[in-house]
């Protein structure tokens, strides 16, 4: 039996291969290798992403970091940061190139039992330059979507604060043409609105979700993960709007919610994700801005992003924000756990409807 093979380093010309034990090793010359692999072997080599100018023709997911804060009321928020400390706590996990294959050794996750993100092909190209201003942070996400939604690959954003959503959403819609499903992880509602100026387009990342409910195309926002308490003006009820409470939070709710809308609609719907990390409870994560205790279980959290899998022809791509860059490498591995299961369920091998 042929065993399967990974390239762990490469040097010149050269590079060394291990199996899936990592128990027996090789060395080979680069030019062996394909046309395809050659083109990713030096792109994600040993992280599990980081930014790379190399070939990205090949990959199946697009990261792209967009460090912007100015949709947040905290002053100087470090979470226009986070895109940066991920790719430094990424280092700890090595995702390897399988030896002239569309696959990679992926990433064995205890939780679940299984290996991860074994199809996952990424191109992490780096942070968008955003110079302070709200238009070029919506010109950016606008150029970025109408590339890669033109190919009809993946996509996934690092935020930056919540905002960041608003416009990619918004971006979707017009290039789609058709109603899409906003799953939204989230302590907040996000529907806040000062009553005294009811009716202003001051829009942030507190508000949003209030703004893209008026959108004709969004058949149907899910939000998972709200609680505490909300004062008039705070929060909203709409027959577009479903709300799944922490203590409800899980994936028999979630997929019932979906399954309701696409009866709806009469029609698959395609899926966008959207993952504001405060979601989690405090006690495992607690670096962001605005935390509420009594959060959502990073394994139930995982176990509905796994569940979702099963629409994966339909998911667009998601966005994670919302997470401060002032702490420790370690203190974040709850947050790559979840972003490498993201990535895993948009990027697994199609099937054929």
């Amino acid at each position: 039996m042929t065993q399967t093979k990974y390239i762990i380093a490469s040097k010149g010309e050269n590079i060394l291969l291990t199996n899936e034990q990592g128990s027996a090793f090789w060395e080979s010359t680069y030019e062996i290798l394909t046309k395809s692999t050659k083109s990713r072997s030096r792109n994600h080599l040993n992280s599990y992403f980081r930014y790379s100018l190399e070939n990205n023709k090949d990959a199946n997911i697009h990261l792209v970091g967009v460090p912007y804060n100015l949709g947040t009321q905290i002053k100087n928020s470090t979470v226009k940061d986070f895109p940066d400390i991920l790719r430094k706590v990424s280092y700890k996990y090595p995702v390897y190139n399988e030896y002239n294959h569309q696959k990679t050794s992926g990433i064995y996750d205890y939780m679940i039992g299984t290996h991860i993100m074994k199809d996952s092909i990424i191109f992490d190209h780096g942070n968008i330059e955003i110079d302070h201003d709200v238009k070029d942070l919506e010109e950016e996400i606008s150029s970025i979507l109408s590339k890669f939604m033109n190919q009809k690959e993946k996509i996934g954003f690092i935020g930056g604060d919540h905002f960041i959503t608003y416009f990619i959403v918004k971006k979707l819609l017009q290039l789609i043409n058709t109603p899409i499903v906003l799953i939204q992880f989230d302590a907040h509602h996000d529907c806040g609105s000062d009553l005294i100026k009811r009716g202003s387009n001051d829009i942030n990342h507190a508000n949003f979700i209030r703004f893209l409910l008026e959108e004709e195309n969004v058949a149907g926002i899910i939000q998972v993960g709200v609680r505490g308490l909300r004062s008039l003006g705070q929060f909203i009820t709409h027959d577009k709007l479903h709300v799944i409470p922490s203590h409800q939070s899980n994936s028999k709710n979630l997929i019932e919610k979906l399954e309701q809308l696409q009866r709806k609609q009469g029609v698959d719907i395609p899926i966008y994700i959207s993952f504001d990390v405060d979601v989690l409870d405090p006690s495992e994560f607690s670096l962001v801005d605005f935390p509420k205790n009594n959060g959502v279980d990073s394994k139930v959290i995982i176990d509905m992003i796994q569940s979702l899998k099963k629409y994966k022809n339909r998911l667009i791509g998601f966005d994670i924000v919302e997470g401060k860059s002032d702490g420790e490498l370690d203190e974040y591995d709850v947050i790559i756990q979840i972003l490498a299961h993201l990535i895993d369920i948009v990027t697994e091998k199609k099937v054929e409807e």
